[in-house]
């Protein structure tokens, strides 16, 4: 079966919104493009949301964005955390978490 992907670019929304919540400079902004997986001759296609990783010397932490590929395309998704987070709450774990 051939497989094919489609990359996904990031936005420059996303990224200026990503980039305002970081008020210091000792916090690292890693950006990895999401992509389509899609199986040819099939109905059948596999989203990888973009990855966003901030990290410092000491932590890490994984930010996961579908993007316009879910209903609400302003949430956003960590690993462990029961529901996605708004922008606003993004905001707040990330100071709570450095």
């Amino acid at each position: 079966m051939k497989v094919e992907y489609e990359k996904l670019e990031f936005s420059d929304e996303i990224k200026s919104k990503i980039e305002s919540l970081i008020r210091t400079k000792d916090i690292n902004v890693t950006y990895f493009n999401g992509y389509i997986t899609k199986f040819a001759k099939s109905n059948i296609e596999s989203i990888s949301p973009h990855k966003i990783i901030l990290s410092n010397p000491l932590k890490n932490l994984l930010i996961m964005h579908y993007a316009d590929y879910i209903a609400d395309s302003n949430l956003y998704f960590i690993d462990g955390e029961k529901e996605p987070l708004t922008i606003s709450k993004l905001h707040d774990y990330i100071k709570e978490y450095f």
